[in-house]
């Protein structure tokens, strides 16, 4: 029986694989095919079978070499490894940060001395309130944003709220799921310092957003302004 070897072509989607990947190609009968990864968006696979049917793929990636770079497979996309959130740093205000505050509601410009005040004045609190972002690694810009702030209350056995606010994502950066990561920072730091609930005020538009998030509809809300 003679042996034929052929080359498949498998795309590659860092949006589709988590972890492990099962892909199916259509050449011949059912069996496991070691893969050869070359740097480069493809993977090629070289397949010897006497017969061309269908084969199974079971591909493993613990390991990526994509252009050359060695990437760690996780439950994270290369996109998630990107864009990392942090806490906001003093020198974010000469990376856009208030122009993308400006995005979200009425911000004036605001001079390096009073952002450097108010940047320390909120330091002192600690973790009672948090202010992150998202750092766009390329432009050097911050392009994702979002505080919480935690209330001790007497009621709930002395328990803690967290209150959520100012979340944007520029809208250049928009459907990168970044204000997703943002809410979840701030959800997890809330449940580190105890809180029993999170809430947050958002207009109807958005609701779906946060509902994915899983917050849910509650109540309604009240605002009075003094300016």
């Amino acid at each position: 029986m003679s042996k034929q070897k052929r080359k498949a072509k498998v795309g590659i989607n860092s949006e589709e694989y988590q972890g492990s990947l099962l892909r199916r190609v259509l050449f011949g009968r059912s069996s496991q095919t070691p893969i050869d990864l070359n740097s480069g968006v493809l993977v090629y696979v070289d397949l010897i079978s006497s017969a061309l049917d269908s084969v199974d793929l079971v591909i493993n990636l613990t390991e990526l070499v994509f252009y050359g770079e060695k990437m760690q497979c996780s439950d994270s996309s290369g996109k998630d490894q990107k864009f990392q959130v942090r806490r906001l740093e003093l020198s974010d205000k000469n990376k856009g940060f208030i122009e993308l505050l400006q995005q979200l509601t009425v911000c004036d410009s605001v001079t390096d001395k009073d952002f450097q005040d108010r940047f320390q004045e909120l330091s002192s609190l600690g973790d009672d309130h948090v202010i992150c972002v998202i750092e766009d690694d390329q432009s050097g810009k911050i392009i994702a944003t979002g505080s919480v702030f935690i209330e001790k209350k007497f009621i709930r056995n002395c328990g803690k709220v967290g209150h959520v606010e100012d979340v944007v994502v520029d809208s250049n950066a928009r459907g990168l799921q970044l204000g997703k990561k943002i809410v979840g920072f701030l959800t997890d730091h809330a449940q580190s310092v105890g809180c029993y609930k999170m809430i947050l005020d958002c207009s109807d538009e958005n609701r779906t957003f946060y509902e994915k998030c899983g917050f849910k509809q509650k109540e309604i809300q009240m605002v009075k302004y003094f300016l």
